[in-house]
C-alpha cells in the first residue's frame, strides 16, 4: 500500500521573491523594490495566499490579527508588511 502526499506546494512569484530577499536586505528597501516591481493585486493575493496557508498549518497560535482587508491607499505597504510579520 503506498501512501499519496496530501500537502499542496503553492508558487507564487512574490512570495519566493520575499523569502529569498527576507533577512538579506532591510524591510524599507525590500518593500520599496516589492511596490515597485508588483502591481497591488498582486501583492494582496499573495497576502490572502500566506494567511490561508497558514490557516491551513492550524498550529500557528500566536499569529498577531492580520486583516484581510486589501490597502486602500494606492500603494500596497501594509500588505506587504503584513507578509513580512506573519
Amino acid at each position: 500500500m503506498s501512501l499519496m502526499a496530501t500537502r499542496s506546494v503553492v508558487c507564487n512569484n512574490l512570495l519566493c521573491f520575499l523569502l529569498s530577499k527576507y533577512g538579506k536586505v532591510s524591510n524599507m528597501v525590500l518593500t520599496d523594490i516589492v511596490v515597485e516591481a508588483f502591481e497591488a493585486t498582486a501583492v494582496y493575493e499573495a497576502k490572502i495566499r500566506l494567511l490561508e496557508d497558514i490557516s491551513a498549518l492550524g498550529s500557528c497560535d500566536k499569529l498577531p490579527y492580520i486583516s484581510k482587508d486589501k490597502s486602500t491607499s494606492g500603494q500596497p505597504t501594509n500588505d506587504i508588511d503584513d507578509c513580512m510579520h506573519c
